[in-house]
């Protein structure tokens, strides 16, 4: 598991790349696709924060959902909801808007967070 550090002060906005399972090839979404994502403290079921999501469009060159990339965005007031040296998981989900009660889990990442005066 690849842990990712995470800042407790200020906006942080997390590009992800999506792949499928065991597949190097990137998936590719549709535009009307539904994106979710949730901050869990490792270990726990209840989720801390509810990032924004969108496609990740690189500066619009590009659609993001043609690449298979997302983005989670974490306002100043949720990354003040981390504590340093906490691990966190964020999962992400996104659902047909024609089905949306199918639910596809699209990415897992780990992070470490810290206060940027920690050590």
């Amino acid at each position: 598991m690849k842990l990712h550090t995470i800042s407790t002060v200020g906006r942080a906005d997390i590009p992800i790349q999506c792949y499928a399972l065991g597949d190097l090839v990137p998936l590719a979404f549709n535009p009307d696709d539904i994106l979710s994502a949730e901050f869990y403290p490792v270990g726990s079921s209840i989720p801390l924060l509810t990032p924004s999501t969108a496609w990740y469009t690189a500066k619009s060159t590009q659609t993001g959902y043609q690449q298979g990339q997302v983005q989670a965005s974490l306002s100043v007031a949720q990354a003040a909801m981390m504590q340093g040296s906490i691990q966190y998981k964020l999962a992400m989900w996104r659902a047909p808007a024609g089905n949306p009660t199918k639910i596809d889990p699209i990415a897992e990442l780990y992070f470490v967070a810290k206060a940027p005066w920690s050590v």
